[in-house]
């Protein structure tokens, strides 16, 4: 009795319509009539080439996109010496999506972390072009879903 009630209630839940949340999120037949981007060159590049967009100008029926982000990097606090002890990196990224100059769409996008100083400056410089990557990758999963719905 015991077996079929347990059975019979797998069978229930795993019909629930449950999918993950990506599921039919795939960015690469997204296409724009044309993609401006302004500020940080670089992690513009790096977004748009993890959702693949691509600018069919062709298309008049296809929406604008314009890209705006900005990067900063500050101290947060210093030792009696005068030293950094922790930094911050912040990135903020404006997405407006438009049709025929009207803004459809518009958000924007904000991700920072904070971490300790490190004695070698390089192993800094590569910690925090990781910490940029990661915060970018946050951000686009975000995107992904605001540009989908």
């Amino acid at each position: 009795m015991i077996k079929k009630i347990v059975i019979s209630a797998l069978i229930l839940l795993a019909s629930c319509g449950y999918q993950p949340l990506y599921v039919g999120m795939d960015m690469k037949d997204t296409g724009f009539k044309k993609i401006t981007v302004l500020g940080e060159k670089d992690i513009n590049r790096k977004i748009i080439s993890i959702l693949s967009l691509k600018e069919d100008e062709e298309n008049k029926t296809l929406n604008e996109i314009t890209f705006t982000s900005k990067k900063s990097i500050s101290e947060t606090s210093k030792n009696s010496k005068g030293q950094v002890l922790t930094f911050k990196t912040a990135i903020q990224i404006n997405i407006k999506i438009m049709n025929n100059q009207k803004v459809i769409k518009e958000r924007n996008f904000s991700e920072e972390f904070s971490y300790n100083n490190k004695e070698n400056k390089f192993d800094l410089r590569e910690y925090q072009n990781q910490i940029e990557n990661n915060l970018i990758n946050n951000i686009v999963e975000e995107l992904i879903v605001f540009i989908k719905t």
